[in-house]
């Protein structure tokens, strides 16, 4: 996943939109290794790096599945 696009830019890939569902998982920022997060944001007390574009990419993925009446699915 280090080397997957953005989510914005995913979400404006052709033909990215074929299910009838939207599943997600907005972990960590491209290209940073999660052993690499797990050592630089312990103990997990606050938010270190806020993410204010995944952010809204996620608030888009979420209009889009309101507004297709679609279940839409975060994971882990």
């Amino acid at each position: 996943w280090t080397k997957m696009p953005e989510i914005g830019i995913q979400m404006r890939l052709p033909g990215v939109d074929t299910a009838n569902f939207t599943v997600v998982r907005a972990l960590l920022r491209q290209g940073r290794a999660y052993e690499q997060a797990v050592q630089s944001f312990q103990p997990y007390d606050r938010t270190q790096d806020p993410n204010p574009e995944t952010r809204s990419a996620l608030r888009g993925l979420i209009a889009r599945a309101r507004e297709k009446r679609q279940p839409a699915f975060s994971g882990r």
